[in-house]
């Protein structure tokens, strides 16, 4: 008895084999030197190894690497993993919206897995995902997500959807060991229907950052089901070297990108429908990343954020107007 039967029988249907699902995992990845490509690198390397081993195998797994060079001894390692399910393909332009989109033309499968680049995970890990689409009506898993700082899931939680509507969700906690019905997709574990993905036009490329909550909006307002199962966990090592959302972000003043995205998200999501919220968290952002104590003390600073936060705006409003850049 594989898989496929074993989860017919627990839902009660009857799955022909004619319609077993394929599942395409990917997985972007940049380095922007030699150092942090070797750190990055060797992670990556774990993770593809760790792939190799599930108990429901991915039909393939694509890596869209954005990484300029790697060190000879990290392209070595990458000779070991000789399969042909493992597909690497190059893009010159860094960019993990850019990447996650391309992954999802090149990829073949039905269910497509996200997970990041720096995630461990377990022997079961493909096979909780797919025991989810089972259930015909489900079209996106989010999965849990632990990390170094958060290594033990939460006591179950409240079955609520909104978590303070409309903004709430964003703020669901991953370490959550209770199934749910959700509407956040996190980048760093998640899996959808490849047609489901298809229908809302993928990733808006158009955003450097908070892509994924982004996706997950435009997939709520289109009637997707959306689930988070605690089951289909990784474990996010949060490395500080590569990775694009990091070096946007971790910054000691937010870049220019930052807020571009952020302002972007938020104003193209919600500004129409719940103006009053919209403003209301551009109030308290503006209060967190300009108007602060750090920033205050040292006016060179303040004005140069403020220049940013200027800036940022107008160039999102910019992108706003020409429309969304989605597949």
């Amino acid at each position: 008895m594989d898989f496929y039967d074993i989860i017919s029988k627990m839902s009660g249907n009857t799955i022909n084999t004619k319609d077993k699902l394929k599942v395409s995992v990917i997985i972007t990845t940049y380095s922007p030197c030699i150092n942090s490509a070797a750190m990055r690198g060797q992670q990556l390397f774990n993770l593809l190894t760790q792939l190799l081993r599930q108990t429901i195998p991915a039909d393939e797994i694509i890596v869209v690497d954005q990484t300029p060079e790697y060190p000879p001894q990290i392209g070595e390692l990458f000779k070991q993993l000789d399969n042909k399910k493992i597909h690497f393909i190059a893009q010159e332009e860094p960019s993990i919206t850019k990447a996650r989109n391309r992954g999802l033309k090149e990829s073949k499968g039905d269910i497509i897995i996200y997970i990041d680049d720096d995630v461990r995970i377990k022997e079961d890990f493909i096979s909780a995902h797919l025991t989810n689409y089972s259930d015909e009506s489900i079209d996106g898993v989010c999965g849990q997500v632990l990390c170094p700082s958060q290594p033990e899931p939460t006591p179950p939680l409240p079955n609520t959807l909104t978590f303070s509507y409309p903004f709430g969700f964003i703020h669901f906690p991953f370490r959550s060991s209770r199934r749910s019905e959700s509407i956040l997709l996190v980048g760093t574990n998640f899996s959808i229907r490849k047609k489901t993905l298809f229908s809302v036009g993928g990733f808006d490329e158009n955003l450097a950052l908070d892509e994924d909550m982004e996706l997950s909006w435009r997939l709520h307002c289109s009637g997707a089901h959306l689930v988070f199962d605690p089951v289909a966990s990784v474990f996010h090592l949060e490395m500080q070297e590569g990775g694009l959302s990091k070096i946007t972000s971790l910054q000691p003043i937010p870049t220019i990108q930052h807020f571009q995205s952020f302002f972007y998200y938020y104003i193209k999501s919600y500004l129409n429908k719940y103006p009053v919220h919209t403003l209301w968290h551009f109030t308290i952002s503006f209060r967190k990343w300009i108007m602060n104590k750090s920033n205050i003390c040292r006016p060179q600073l303040l004005g140069k954020v403020l220049w940013r936060f200027i800036l940022a705006l107008g160039k999102a409003c910019y992108l706003i107007i020409k429309g969304p850049k989605l597949l």
